[in-house]
C-alpha cells in the first residue's frame, strides 16, 4: 500500500488531497478490513478529498468503498507497447502519416503556448474534469502546470506537426532503454477530425525508433477509449487495471 499526501493538488484543486493505492497483497484481506485502513487513512491525514485505487477484479472491495462514501469514477488502464509490435504496426500503415512530424519543444515560449492551448479545454474526460465538484477548467489548468512540474523533472516536451501545422503536443519521460508517457492530446482546433492516432504514431516514433527505446509504457483513463484504442492499433498490451474510487469531504 503506498499513501500520497498531495500537497501539490491544494494550488491545483484547492483541496487537501490523499491518495492510497492497494496492491495485490493488501485485497487479499478480507474488504471490510481493507476500507477500515482507508478509514485510519482519512483519521490521520483529515483530508477534504481522497482517491483510492485498488486492482480491478475485487467488486466486493469497491461495494463495501460506495457503502462509506466513495465514488466509482474511472479505471486507469496501463499499457506496454515494445519495438517489435510499433515497427510491425508501422510497416502496415506507416503511409498514411507520412505528412506528420514531431518537433522538439524546448524553448519558454514553447512551454507557454502549449499551457495556452491546454487551458483552452483540451481534456475532458479525466477523474477531475468528469468530477462535478471540480470540472474542465480545473482540470485543464492542473494539467498546464502539470507540465512544467513534468518537465522540471526531467520529462522531454514535443510538438505534433501535420506540416507545418501545430496540432497538439506530447510530454514523455526517459529512462535508459524505456519511456512512459506522462501527457498528450491535440489542441481543440484539431480535434473531431479523426487526427487522434497522429499523435501517438509519433510519440512512439519518436521514443522507439529515434531514441532506440524497447518498449513505452503509456496510462489511459477507461472513460477516453478513443486514447486506449489509437495504442492498441499500434501494439499497445493491457498490463494492469486499477479501479479509482474518489470522496469528497465537506
Amino acid at each position: 500500500m503506498e499513501v500520497i499526501d498531495a500537497v501539490w493538488e491544494i494550488r491545483n484543486l484547492g483541496k487537501k488531497t490523499v491518495e492510497v493505492i492497494f496492491d495485490n497483497k493488501d485485497i487479499e484481506k478480507p474488504p471490510s478490513d481493507v476500507c477500515n485502513i482507508a478509514k485510519k487513512i482519512e483519521e490521520e491525514y483529515s483530508p477534504q478529498y481522497m482517491v483510492v485505487k485498488i486492482p480491478t477484479g475485487n467488486p466486493w472491495i469497491g461495494n463495501e468503498l460506495r457503502c462509506r462514501g466513495f465514488d466509482f469514477i474511472e479505471m486507469q488502464i496501463y499499457l506496454r507497447v515494445n519495438k517489435r509490435d510499433v515497427n510491425q504496426s508501422f510497416k502496415k500503415y506507416g503511409h498514411l502519416f507520412k505528412n506528420a512530424a514531431w518537433r522538439t519543444a524546448t524553448q519558454p515560449e514553447d512551454m507557454e503556448y502549449i499551457q495556452s492551448e491546454i487551458r483552452k479545454g483540451i481534456f475532458f474526460t479525466d477523474r477531475i474534469a468528469l468530477d462535478k465538484n471540480f470540472g474542465v477548467k480545473i482540470a485543464n489548468e492542473r494539467y498546464a502546470r502539470y507540465v512544467e512540474d513534468a518537465i522540471d523533472h526531467g520529462a522531454e516536451l514535443f510538438y505534433v506537426l501535420v506540416g507545418e501545422e501545430k496540432i497538439g503536443f506530447f510530454l514523455d519521460k526517459y529512462n535508459g532503454n524505456s519511456c512512459k508517457g506522462i501527457l498528450g492530446g491535440l489542441f481543440l482546433s484539431a480535434q473531431n477530425k479523426n487526427l487522434g492516432s497522429i499523435q501517438y504514431y509519433l510519440e512512439f516514433d519518436k521514443a522507439i525508433n529515434y531514441n532506440a527505446c524497447s518498449n513505452f509504457f503509456a496510462v489511459t483513463s477507461s472513460n477516453n477509449v478513443t486514447a486506449l484504442r489509437a495504442i492498441e492499433f499500434f501494439g499497445g498490451k493491457i498490463n494492469m487495471l486499477q479501479e479509482v474510487y474518489i470522496k469528497h469531504y465537506g
